[in-house]
């Protein structure tokens, strides 16, 4: 569980997948995908998950002051597939 998140770098992983379940407070974030070219935001509340795929381009764009966010990597994460 990650605490009082705010504003991150775009990364992605090539060997994992990640689920985002917000917890408390309310986040938006950015996603690329290089297949296609395509950027899209998503803004998360209280109880709402995203889905984020290996190799989709993520960051936070903005993060309420006090928030929790559930972070689950599947297969688990690893700190080598980090990628700018």
């Amino acid at each position: 569980i990650a605490v009082d998140l705010e504003q991150m770098n775009a990364h992605y992983h090539n060997i994992f997948d990640e689920i985002f379940f917000v917890l408390d407070g309310d986040m938006k974030f950015e996603f690329y995908d290089p297949k296609d070219g395509r950027v899209w935001t998503e803004e998360l509340s209280l109880n709402e998950t995203v889905i984020v795929g290996k190799g989709i381009h993520h960051k936070i764009l903005r993060a309420s002051e006090h928030n929790r966010l559930l972070v689950i990597s599947i297969p688990p994460y690893h700190p080598d597939d980090e990628n700018p």
